[in-house]
């Protein structure tokens, strides 16, 4: 062909230089047009059939997620905590097994457990399949066959839901038959040859029967022993047995310097509390003896101390921690403190010990009916939500059956009075300090002394009840609501936010309200700012900034404004020094 000789490029080059502009135009256009549309169809391509190769990169030592369903992080939360207990698994995938030899109506019967344990072994699988995130609205629906009436798209608690998991599943537990069927031939050759292996002949004693496995309670049921005894005639009751499925524990109240332990609050829990006004019997039947002419007796109502104790450990021991606190004003109140825990919990303090023996490690008694443990200052009146009204009957206690929110931590009301009271207190032994040693300056100086105004400390103390101890108080709970320890870098910007916008607006506050009790007027005030407002920031950033550092990160919430108070008691001498 011609354009395919020697020369042909050179030729159809020359041929295209003599066209016109326009028509040169018109080609390039076309040509562009041409190679936009191929373009078009490549893309359109690649992303309706992908690539050539279909196959996913898994991912190596990653769990899958679990997908938000509105607002369901509380239910994510609690299953991929369930998801680290390898024995509630291995239960879960007994009970289902068993129960699915038992049972035409398997499916519907057991839908629950089959969810949780899907999703489960889906979370804790060391191979992970090509699904990165896994979706748990089965187990809300299977939680609504039950009537739990559950919201994807409302705030729930973590602990409440729990609760809700197990109290189900015991539902569940309770449909399986106590005894296999007489024509279901392969549970009883499985249920024969399961006794021969375990079932050991003692000489003249019965044989008694196996529980089956769909009969076994999960790894996280425990029981709970209470009992109490009459401080007067030292005669104890019975003990009572109570099933829990988690511990619900109150934070105690904090010793300045020292961390909370998760043993003190286990201790805090077992502490024995004294009842008042409760019958006793035997006290009755004592005096009743003494009595002559059968003169009828009224019932005798006596101190009791009642101890709990735990009488059955779980397999998988869940430990809740009560943060939730109400101030004498009616507010709630979120305990922020860290509990520390070791790797091991020895629980043999703990532990409900028959007559005669003792816990290992420990020389107590684990009855409170001697005259030291009447004598107990430790004794405390109606705690861990149980009144008199629940002493003699066999119903659950709160503890792991309904979240107690209202439960009080002892000591924590009466630390919160040192908000306003100190902040007026200290406020006026600070201008006092400050008069006073100018006063001492002055004498030195043999300057003309000056008398102590009388009138300043009553402003400083004002000042004080009234503006710094409720303001302060509430901006140290609103950053712990704003800047929790669980955001990255909240050390740093809880300080900046103090000492940018807290600390500036609080000193301008000082400084109006302080004149403004004074007596003066809008001009003096805006000569003192202008002449003073500056050096006293200036002094503020360079004296406060490490104290505050340390107050809002490491000083316990309820403690905060007292610390501020004793610093601000030489702060306070500072800034009435320059005011003057």
């Amino acid at each position: 062909m011609p354009w395919c000789k020697q020369g042909a490029t050179d030729k159809l080059v020359r041929e295209f230089l003599r066209t016109g502009t326009a028509a040169r135009n018109k080609m390039m256009k076309n040509w562009g047009v041409i190679g936009g549309i191929a373009a078009a169809m490549a893309a359109g391509v690649y992303v309706l059939w992908g690539p050539i190769s279909d196959r996913k990169k898994k991912r190596k030592g990653m769990v899958p997620g679990l997908l938000n369903l509105g607002n369901t992080c509380f239910m994510n939360s609690l299953l991929q905590g369930l998801a680290a207990c390898p024995s509630f698994i291995r239960w879960l995938e007994d009970f289902t097994n068993e129960s699915s030899n038992h049972q035409e109506r398997t499916e519907r019967e057991t839908h629950l457990s089959r969810s949780l344990m899907q999703l489960l072994k889906a979370l804790s699988s060391h191979n992970p399949g090509e699904d990165d995130v896994l979706d748990a609205g089965g187990l809300l629906e299977a939680l609504r066959l039950y009537r739990w009436q559950i919201s994807s798209f409302e705030e729930q608690d973590a602990h409440e839901l729990f609760h809700v998991l197990t109290s189900s599943l015991e539902e569940e537990r309770e449909r399986q038959p106590r005894v296999a069927h007489l024509f279901d031939m392969q549970t009883l050759e499985k249920s024969v040859e399961s006794k021969e292996k375990n079932i050991s002949c003692r000489t003249g004693g019965p044989l008694h029967p196996i529980p089956s496995l769909w009969r076994t309670r999960h790894p996280f049921h425990g029981r709970l022993t209470s009992y109490m005894a009459c401080k007067r005639c030292e005669q104890q009751s019975p003990v009572h047995y109570d099933s829990f499925d988690s511990l619900s524990l109150s934070i105690p109240s904090v010793q300045w310097g020292r961390p909370v332990t998760l043993d003190q609050c286990l201790q805090h829990f077992i502490s024995s509390e004294t009842i008042k006004e409760v019958e006793c019997e035997n006290c009755t039947k004592q005096q009743a003896g003494d009595l002559v002419n059968g003169e009828v007796l009224e019932s005798q109502r006596t101190t009791f101390v009642k101890q709990l104790k735990l009488g059955k450990l779980p397999q998988c021991l869940c430990i809740h921690l009560q943060r939730l606190t109400w101030s004498k004003e009616g507010t709630p109140i979120k305990r922020q403190e860290h509990v520390q825990f070791t790797e091991y919990l020895s629980l043999d303090r703990y532990k409900h010990c028959t007559a005669g023996q003792n816990p290992q490690g420990t020389s107590r008694t684990n009855k409170p009916t001697s005259a030291k443990a009447a004598r107990d200052p430790k004794d405390k009146t109606i705690a861990n939500g149980v009144d008199s009204e629940h002493c003699n009957n066999n119903k659950p206690l709160s503890n792991g059956t309904f979240p107690s929110i209202f439960l009080h931590s002892p000591g924590l009301s009466s630390q919160l009075n040192l908000t306003y009271d100190y902040s007026g207190l200290l406020s006026a032994l600070g201008n006092l300090l400050s008069q006073a040693l100018e006063y001492r300056k002055n004498n030195k100086e043999n300057s003309p002394k000056k008398k102590i105004n009388v009138l300043g400390p009553v402003h400083f103390a004002i000042f004080g009840f009234f503006i710094t101890g409720p303001l302060s108080h509430y901006f140290y709970q609103l950053l712990e609501v704003l800047l929790p320890t669980t955001i990255p870098y909240c050390l740093i910007k809880r300080l900046l936010l103090e000492r940018l916008i807290f600390a500036p607006a609080f000193l301008l506050l000082f400084y109006v309200v302080m004149n403004a009790l004074e007596g003066k007027t809008l001009a003096d005030v805006q000569n003192k700012l202008k002449t003073s407002y500056w050096p006293a920031m200036k002094m503020n950033w360079k004296v406060w900034t490490p104290f505050q550092f340390i107050n809002i990160n490491y000083v316990p919430v309820q403690f905060r404004v007292l610390f501020a108070n004793m610093v601000a008691l030489f702060w306070y001498a500072y800034l009435a020094s320059v005011r003057k």
